[in-house]
Formats: C-alpha cells, sequence, structure tokens
C-alpha cells in the first residue's frame, strides 16, 4: 500500500498536534492495527479511523483509500478512551 498525504495539510497537523502525517505509515503498518469506519459526518467519501503503536505510543490516524493509496488526512496521539480502546477492543 502506497501512502500520500497533502503538505498544506502535513504542516497544518504539525502545527495542531506536533506529529508529522509521515507517521501514518507507522501507524498502518501495526500488525495489531484496529480500523474503524469513520461514520460521525458524511465525508463525500469513506473515511477510516485507525489505532495503531509507533515509537511506543498508541497514535490515531485519520485517512482514505484512493485504490490503493491511503491518503492520510490527520495523525495524532490517542487520548486515554482510545489507548484502551486499542488494548481491549477484539480484532
Amino acid at each position: 500500500m502506497q501512502i500520500e498525504f497533502d503538505p498544506d495539510k502535513e504542516r497544518q497537523n504539525v502545527r495542531k498536534h506536533g506529529l508529522s502525517l509521515s507517521l501514518g505509515a507507522s501507524v498502518l503498518a501495526d500488525p495489531n492495527v484496529l480500523e474503524v469506519l469513520d461514520l460521525r459526518f458524511d465525508y463525500g467519501e469513506e473515511r477510516i479511523i485507525a489505532y495503531g503503536m509507533t515509537s511506543g505510543a498508541v497514535c490515531v490516524c485519520a485517512f482514505t483509500m484512493r485504490g490503493n493509496t491511503a491518503r492520510i488526512i490527520s495523525v495524532r496521539k490517542a487520548e486515554e478512551r482510545e489507548i484502551r480502546r486499542y488494548f481491549e477492543e477484539p480484532r
């Protein structure tokens, strides 16, 4: 799977969350990644929220698939409830 992201969105994500969108590749590569469809809004495309371990921390990556390419939308450190979900929810 290939990874891509918008350079402007990258700068926004670093400012807002202190993390590069390129970390999304590590989140998605986690063998225990938990992926959930994001049904909160009608985005006009299918969005997926991935919870995965990278560099010793659970992170959350929002992305959409475009063919075989994952387009990363955001990456941030997981909140406490999201960390619990990562460890407790069955795959």
